[in-house]
């Protein structure tokens, strides 16, 4: 009798692995991780949408607009396990002297992550998660002669900026530094349902700051 049970649960065990699989495999293809509703105003910015920016070294003005908007599911692979499950992308892009693109990944393991994208090739791209909104946070980071920090470094109450006060004002900011003195350190001042007021730049001792004039916002 105990033999036969035996022989029995041996044969059960790959049934059940088979089933276990087949239960994961489903699962990776209903998975989709949207953007969190609460991010939206953050990130979500659609044609119509401009903001008239000032250069306080030159003092030109910069009309940067949305000219693209596209939000889309993209289906996950599961033979790629960073691409596991499906999320939504949120992209739009600007005509700007400055700014490239806005970016936003609602597959992170942290609710999403937003980048935003510079002209810049050298400044490249910064980026905050979710959580680092409803959780203000800075994430500073040593490596062997290197320091990486990223995140949201300060909340303002208010924030005067060209005669306008802003409220809840997030210093989203990236400081990268090396042994040898090299240096990038990007701050964009931030408000919900308005964008960037603020962008501060820093490389190689060379200061750039974009100040919000006025703007026009479709979400």
């Amino acid at each position: 009798m105990q033999f036969k049970s035996i022989a029995s649960i041996k044969l059960l065990l790959p049934l059940a692995g088979f089933l276990l699989l087949t239960m994961c495999k489903k699962e990776s293809e209903d998975k989709i991780y949207y953007i969190p509703t609460d991010f939206r105003p953050w990130v979500i910015y659609k044609p119509g949408t401009y903001w008239i920016y000032k250069n306080e070294i030159t003092g030109l003005q910069d009309c940067t607009y949305v000219n693209y908007y596209n939000d889309k599911v993209l289906p996950g692979s599961p033979k790629d396990s960073r691409w596991l499950y499906s999320a939504e992308i949120a992209e739009c892009a600007f005509s700007s002297s400055f700014l490239g693109s806005f970016t936003t990944d609602g597959s992170s393991y942290r609710g999403a992550y937003y980048k935003i994208f510079l002209k810049n090739p050298v400044l490249g791209e910064m980026g905050v998660y979710y959580d680092q909104i409803v959780h203000p946070s800075f994430e500073k980071y040593r490596g062997v002669g290197i320091i990486e920090n990223y995140g949201v470094d300060t909340v303002y109450l208010s924030e005067d900026v060209n005669g306008i006060s802003f409220n809840n004002v997030y210093d989203l900011r990236q400081e990268w530094i090396n042994s040898f003195g090299d240096s990038l350190v990007i701050s964009a001042h931030f408000v919900k349902s308005i964008g960037i007021i603020k962008l501060w730049t820093y490389i190689e001792k060379q200061d750039t700051t974009w100040t919000l004039v006025r703007w026009n916002v479709i979400q």
